[in-house]
């Protein structure tokens, strides 16, 4: 796993938002940050649960032999799509303003914080 050559080998996690197809994600459909192309926008218990889906993913991670996981934020994937104001465009606590939108960011990074503190 490359740890034989004195490695790190770190996790890259993400979540392809609208651009994903009804079939890649059986249960859930395909969610978006505000309604796009086939994307229904997410509710807030639906964002809650992404965020939760992002320390649960850090967290199986690390217990497979992972050094850590990176958060895949940029080229156009939900992350970013939060702090996109052409793209977000919701009226509640995960859109608007800059702060509101980067909140989904932060929130990923608390939850997976507190996960890697209850591993240790």
């Amino acid at each position: 796993m490359g740890h034989d050559q004195g490695t790190k080998v770190i996790m890259q996690l993400g979540h392809s938002d609208y651009k994903a197809r009804k079939w890649m994600t059986p249960g859930y459909g395909v969610e978006a940050p505000s309604k796009m192309r086939s994307a229904k926008e997410m509710s807030d218990s639906e964002v809650i649960r992404i965020i939760r889906s992002f320390a649960k993913a850090a967290a199986l991670a690390i217990k497979a032999g992972m050094d850590g996981v990176e958060i895949q934020g940029s080229n156009g994937w939900l992350i970013e799509q939060f702090f996109a104001p052409n793209i977000n465009f919701r009226n509640d606590r995960w859109g608007r303003d800059f702060e509101k939108r980067a909140k989904f960011a932060l929130a990923i990074i608390d939850e997976i914080d507190a996960v890697r503190k209850k591993l240790n």
